[in-house]
């Protein structure tokens, strides 16, 4: 007799649902999106930034996009990185996150620290979405 079966437990697993953040109402006010900014910006998120391939929002006079897919990721970060940057202010913002790592690095450093880490993410390269990663058999 198993454990499971000694404490009359369900056998089988229930599928893994990651966390994830609350969706911001659609018809919230732009005070409110604000004060909400300052504890996430990704509260202020709608359920059409979980569900659209691209989203665009404005903030004041600024443009702002949520890039989904696969291949609107790479256009923007890979293929065609330099036509996109961020603002003093999104760097004033991210740099206490993110400090001077990849995600916030422009131009050469940017460069220079994508192609450093590039092979940890080959399969040769150490990072394993096997099963045991994705809750199968081990």
């Amino acid at each position: 007799m198993s454990i499971a079966e000694a404490y009359d437990l369900p056998l089988a697993r229930k599928p893994l649902v990651p966390p994830a953040p609350p969706r911001a109402r659609d018809d919230m006010s732009g005070l409110e999106r604000m004060r909400l900014m300052r504890e996430s910006v990704i509260a202020t998120w709608g359920q059409r930034a979980y569900e659209e391939d691209v989203l665009q929002g404005r903030f004041f006079t600024r443009s702002s996009f949520i890039i989904n897919t696969p291949d609107a990721i790479r256009h923007v970060l890979v293929d065609n990185y330099e036509n996109y940057t961020r603002t003093p202010t999104g760097f004033r913002v991210l740099r206490p996150i993110l400090g001077k790592g990849l995600l916030i690095a422009e131009g050469r450093a940017w460069k220079h620290q994508r192609r450093t880490l590039a092979p940890a993410f080959t399969p040769r390269g150490g990072v394993d979405a096997g099963p045991a990663h994705a809750g199968g058999d081990r």
